[in-house]
This record gives structure tokens, sequence and C-alpha cells, in this order.
């Protein structure tokens, strides 16, 4: 075996033992479709996160006619990532060294309702036949803001797959560890429908992109 696939293979190791996608993780019921818009569903299942928290899984699978080349620039830039992230005050890309970065979110969220923010480091994974985008919250990484709660314990995974030289296929997972503002099913009506608008925008700045930046 190459260096190359070497260093792929541990990396696909590491990941799989972080949590999200660990074949160690424990299910507690089975996947059921919570909400379904223009093409786009959201499915979710309760696990046992980490040994010992209850928590809920999220998962959605669509397709984006364009090339991972062009879905990831839409990851890196900071004006590109707010345009087709729904819901969002604030957001901005920074310490990017390539494979690695961090992003900074701040919700819109209507008063009363407790404001948050959102601080994850982003880690790209190559393998053979996909590209992997890991975030993993980082609260503490930059200066907390005054009357804004810091969200912590949240992961999501981006699974991006070629079907064709100009179509690929990405599957999304997430968890979050966070008590919800208000009653869940009230939450959940407002926050997946926000999440399949940004993946609407995602799919749509991505077909519309014509030359991406360079990145490997």
């Amino acid at each position: 075996m190459n260096t190359k696939n070497i260093l792929i293979s541990i990396s696909w190791i590491l990941l799989l033992s972080s949590g999200i996608i660990n074949n160690n993780k424990k299910p507690l019921t089975k996947w059921e479709t919570i909400i379904s818009k223009n093409g786009i569903k959201i499915e979710y299942r309760w696990i046992i996160y980490k040994d010992s928290i209850k928590t809920r899984e999220n998962k959605s699978v669509f397709h984006v006619k364009a090339p991972i080349k062009i879905i990831l620039q839409q990851f890196k830039s900071s004006n590109k990532l707010k345009k087709w992230s729904t819901g969002i005050k604030a957001c901005k890309v920074f310490e990017d060294k390539g494979d690695e970065w961090y992003t900074y979110f701040r919700y819109k969220i209507p008063w009363p309702l407790e404001q948050q923010d959102l601080v994850s480091i982003v880690k790209r994974y190559k393998t053979e036949n996909s590209t992997i985008l890991h975030m993993i919250s980082t609260p503490k990484k930059i200066p907390f803001v005054k009357n804004i709660k810091r969200l912590k314990n949240t992961e999501t995974i981006w699974i991006l797959k070629p079907i064709s030289k100009n179509i690929t296929s990405i599957e999304v997972r997430s968890i979050s560890v966070n008590d919800p503002l208000i009653p869940r099913f009230f939450q959940d009506k407002i926050v997946f429908n926000l999440l399949i608008d940004s993946f609407l925008n995602l799919k749509k700045m991505a077909e519309e992109q014509k030359t991406p930046m360079l990145i490997d």
C-alpha cells in the first residue's frame, strides 16, 4: 500500500472512531421521516451517543448537478456560506489551512428567545471515492459574545460522492446535544424547514456556479 492510501485509511479510521458514523454507535429506533419538501427529506432516529447520551441523529440525502470542487467552494467562502445558510444572521470562515478551517455562525432567532451562536472546526478527508467534511463544535475557539449562548456538543458530517462527472450525491448526518428553545415539536417544524431551504440554496448555488476555485 502506498503512502497516499495509508493516509486515506488512517483518516477514515479516525473518522469512524469519532462517533457520528461509528459502527459501535447504539441506535435505539429505526429511521423515520420527519419532513419532506421539494424532493428532499430529513430522517431521524434516537441513539446513544458517546456511550451515555440519548439524543437524535438526523440524516438527509440529495443530489447536486455539480462536481465536488464546486460544492466545496460553497463551504470555503464566508459570503457564499451565508447566502445558502438559511436562518443565519452572520457567519465567517477563518483560519483556512486547506484541509482544515473554522466556521462561525450567529443564528437569526426572534426576540425574546435566547440568542445562540456556534463555532466549529471543519476537517476535510478524502477517500478513493468520496470527500468527507467533518464538523465538530469548538465553543472555546473564540471569545464568547455577551448575552449569546454558545452551542456545544454538535457534530455534522457531509459525505460527497461523485455519481458522474457533474453529479454529486450528498449525505448529511448531524447530532446536537442541546436543549430546544421551545417545545421540540414546534422547533422541529421551524428548524428542519430552514435546513431543507439551506440544502436547496446550496444545490442552486452550486449548480449555477461555473468555475470552481482551486481546491485540491
